[in-house]
């Protein structure tokens, strides 16, 4: 596919101190708004110190439920064994003079060849367009599609650092959820899960990315 732009959604914030997502299921009434912002600010710490930055490879043999994943989004076996063995490569560059919180991420199809996809994860509300055929989105209309998007932080069991990255995408076959932590080994984990609406299935897989 050609990924032509992202924009903003107007009403949505460029920073939150909340990183956009609740920090925990029970959450308790604070005792003063001092109080309250130290939590946030401590919650927004924890966010900017998840260091996704880099050039991130995945690593077909450690991934589990790709290949049927990716035939749950209407590939044949074969279309979709060879597509989840495929290199991808991402650069992930923190923009530390706007927001720390914010991301660009740089996607390959190898190491040298030339990038294929821009997009910048910043909190809250975004859109995203793209002309042609998807791996994940599907194809796009005649005049382009446009995936409206989500991103935030929210804890974590499994991380490192107990903080993952999650970005929601409304595609044409359902709800997508993708989550990206970091592991104790220093891998980047990216889950994701695909609530179709037709039938109501969810498709999941799991990619392991190792830092080059």
């Amino acid at each position: 596919a050609k990924y032509l732009h992202r924009t903003r959604t107007m009403g949505s914030p460029n920073d939150s101190d909340d990183c956009d997502v609740k920090k925990s299921d029970d959450s308790s009434t604070m005792n003063s708004k001092k109080e309250g912002k130290e939590e946030s600010n401590s919650w927004k710490d924890q966010c900017i110190a998840l260091d996704l930055s880099g050039r991130w490879t995945r690593e077909h043999s450690l991934c589990t439920g790709l290949a049927k994943g990716l035939e749950g989004r209407g590939y044949s076996k074969e279309a979709a064994e060879k597509k989840a063995a495929a290199p991808y490569v991402q650069e992930w560059t923190r923009n530390n003079e706007k927001d720390p919180l914010e991301w660009n991420v740089i996607t390959f199809n190898t190491e040298i060849a030339n990038p294929y996809r821009d997009v910048t994860y910043a909190v809250g509300d975004f859109e995203e367009k793209y002309e042609g055929p998807s791996i994940l989105f599907g194809p796009s209309d005649q005049k382009g599609s446009t995936l409206k998007r989500h991103m935030g932080y929210e804890k974590c069991s499994q991380g490192d650092i107990g903080v993952a990255l999650v970005v929601t995408t409304e595609t044409p076959q359902g709800k997508e959820e993708s989550k990206r932590y970091l592991n104790k080994e220093g891998q980047l984990i990216l889950e994701r899960k695909l609530y179709l609406d037709k039938g109501g299935d969810v498709i999941e897989s799991k990619e392991v990315f190792e830092r080059a």
